[in-house]
């Protein structure tokens, strides 16, 4: 019996192709429709069933003799410690729900935009299909519920996202065929900017523009040479219990989003005895704070084009909570850590991707 490694696990979503109707499934598993996502880490779908026994009642035996499962779960959290531009698109989509594309003129070069949906719309949800250990199975029905992305590590030098999905509990087993995967170098911490911007200077530009700053009207904050770590993670708070409904057996009807969804930001960086007082203030009088983390790469998607891969995460306000101020590896360094707030105009927070992946979600 031969052993069956890891490396030969293997995971794909329908990052192109959202379900018309819930645990429908997706129209097509074909390339543009589905992405096969590699270099991950410990991911394996989870069944987190419900097993009910006659064991606490009156059954004529000292022993059980029921068993049965009435709700069927699937739980999935999928980490890429190397986050790829393609991928990075599709999992801040499936977060947010809405999502709007711009060409680089007629090129294979996208510019992709990820907000989140409103209270009163649902988000959508996709198809995985997992093979480990050489068994392999549909999921339908899937939905994300928690999404962060941060840097990998200390001395990883590169991004890291995680997604926690939850699915209807539709299972089937599955041999279709894992399209091509998509050829793009991980997002590199060295190719990040940072700037921070307060009060009535803040402007959040209708269209970002690459390498640089697009939420101030004056100067803002840099912080991408005392940046030492960062993290944003989105909560869509998924209802997963109200999803058994009558009518539709042992598997979810439909799956919601939260009344809690929450978005967080946190940054550390080296203190800068010049600047302390002044970013110590943005806590103490409540200043409202956007924040921005622009990833260029430096490489064209498209020869003759203007993207680059990367991303820029926009924060159009957010509140501080208590700077925390400590020591590591001997450099002092403050926390700058807090909710993202609703300004009234801009969505909670802006999410675009540079990739050659043309639609998502569609």
């Amino acid at each position: 019996m031969g052993r069956q490694y890891r490396v030969l696990d293997q995971v794909m979503m329908s990052l192109g192709d959202k379900e018309a109707t819930y645990d429908a499934g997706p129209a097509a598993w074909t390339a543009g429709a589905a992405i096969q996502l590699y270099e991950f880490g410990e991911a394996y779908a989870a069944w987190d069933d419900q097993i009910v026994t006659d064991r606490e009642t009156v059954h004529g035996s000292q022993f059980a003799t029921l068993d049965e499962i009435i709700r069927q779960d699937l739980r999935l959290v999928y980490p890429e410690p190397r986050i790829r531009p393609a991928n990075l698109a599709g999992l801040a989509a499936l977060a947010g729900g809405v999502l709007a594309v711009v060409q680089d003129a007629a090129l294979v070069a996208y510019r992709h935009k990820a907000t989140p949906v409103a209270a009163d719309v649902a988000l959508p949800s996709i198809g995985v299909i997992e093979k480990s250990s050489g068994e392999q199975y549909k999921y339908t029905g899937v939905k994300l519920d928690r999404f962060s992305l941060k840097r990998g590590g200390p001395n990883n030098g590169y991004f890291a996202a995680e997604a926690a999905l939850i699915g209807s509990g539709t299972r089937a087993s599955d041999a279709t065929a894992f399209p091509a995967k998509i050829t793009e170098s991980p997002l590199r911490w060295g190719d990040a900017k940072c700037w921070l911007e307060t009060g009535a200077n803040i402007t959040i530009d209708a269209a970002p523009t690459q390498g640089l700053e697009n939420i101030s009207s004056a100067t803002p904050d840099v912080l991408t040479s005392r940046l030492v770590d960062f993290e944003f993670s989105h909560e869509n708070d998924s209802q997963a219990e109200d999803g058994y409904l009558p009518g539709g057996g042992k598997v979810r009807g439909r799956l919601d989003h939260g009344p809690n969804r929450r978005a967080h930001v946190r940054l550390v960086v080296e203190v800068d005895p010049t600047t302390l007082a002044t970013e110590r203030g943005y806590y103490d009088n409540r200043d409202n704070v956007a924040i921005e983390v622009d990833v260029d790469s430096g490489v064209i998607i498209a020869s003759t084009g203007a993207y680059k891969y990367g991303f820029d995460l926009i924060i159009p306000r957010m509140r501080l909570e208590p700077i925390k101020r400590e020591v590591r590896a001997g450099v002092a360094v403050l926390t700058f850590e807090g909710d993202c707030f609703d300004d009234g105009t801009n969505p909670l927070w802006q999410f675009y991707t540079y990739n050659s992946y043309v639609a998502y979600l569609a």
